[in-house]
């Protein structure tokens, strides 16, 4: 191992290696590497905490926290609020939101990076209500909102199905001038549209300075599937318009909305697009591809969908 052959070993030199190898994609050698760092005695900081715990939650790692969590405790690093906010996410990560609570209780100075991560938590998990209870108790403890914050409030909002609760949250943003980051506007635009409200999600999209394909694709899928499809169609080619490439779900959403037209040219045209591209094989788009032959009685092109599909599997 490179780490052997260094004549100075200390965290400077560790926490760099550990990265590379998470890069690289070696799910063994980043915690081999931090097992040994242990066991030799080396230094074990905050940061180096934080390094292989965001390894751990990005790889998927995720049987490693409980492991990580003792090394903290026995060095007593669990009170603090770098360390701790990466064990929130690590837990979180595994659905295991009782142990991310106890971590956040435990740390001595709260500051917004905890109570963001601890209400992501809750957000991402489908509890909103403790999304929100706990930005009541972050607001008492004088405490301002980022653009994270936002963002997961708004994700409670959409778990609740409450859109007034969404707009309230979006007034708060335009208040913070947040409304035009990039999490938070894709959040409001998802809100919006998922409760119901998409001609108010319409409006926000319109109001993003840059659109990237995930956007685009959101916004496509959202008509598409309300039964708003010649806005569906306008969406997806002013997408082309602004040298945005679509992706596999843009297309499954935009042949979705020529199935539900008839307009099966459009289809074929779309069809000869993904054979270019190469998505023809991705599961969602063979799939739609085979909803627009078969509702539209082309079965010579139906049983080629089918042949596609059944080749992918």
């Amino acid at each position: 191992m490179v780490f052997d052959e260094m004549p100075e070993k200390n965290t400077a030199t560790w926490v760099p290696l550990i990265q590379g190898y998470a890069q690289l994609g070696d799910l063994n050698k980043p915690l081999e590497l931090f097992r040994r760092i242990h066991t030799y005695g080396f230094e074990l900081n905050p940061f180096a905490f934080s390094t292989i715990l965001k390894v751990i939650v990005d790889m998927e790692l995720l049987g490693h926290v409980n492991y990580i969590h003792g090394c903290v405790i026995k060095l007593g690093f669990e009170s603090n609020a770098f360390v701790g906010s990466s064990l929130i996410d690590g837990y979180s990560a595994n659905g295991l939101i009782r142990d991310a609570r106890e971590v956040f209780e435990g740390i001595l100075e709260k500051d917004i990076v905890s109570w963001t991560g601890m209400i992501t938590a809750y957000a991402e998990s489908g509890k909103g209500d403790g999304a929100l209870n706990l930005f009541s108790q972050m607001r008492e403890n004088g405490l301002k909102p980022n653009p994270f914050t936002f963002t997961s409030l708004l994700k409670a909002s959409t778990s609740l199905e409450d859109v007034e609760l969404g707009k309230s949250f979006h007034a708060f943003a335009l208040k913070m001038q947040n409304e035009s980051n990039y999490f938070v506007g894709s959040a409001l635009v998802d809100m919006y549209a998922k409760c119901g409200g998409i001609e108010d999600a319409r409006m926000v999209f319109n109001g993003f300075q840059e659109r990237d394909v995930i956007v685009w694709s959101f916004m496509i899928s959202r008509y598409a599937w309300s039964g708003e499809y010649e806005e569906a169609f306008g969406l997806f080619f002013q997408m082309w318009q602004a040298s945005v490439a679509p992706n596999q779900f843009s297309y499954a959403s935009f042949l979705h909305a020529c199935s539900s037209l008839g307009a099966l040219e459009l289809g074929k045209q779309a069809h000869g697009h993904l054979v270019k591209l190469e998505f023809y094989s991705d599961v969602f788009v063979s799939s739609a591809l085979i909803d627009t032959y078969a509702k539209l009685c082309s079965v010579g092109f139906w049983r080629r969908g089918f042949t596609t599909l059944s080749k992918d599997a």
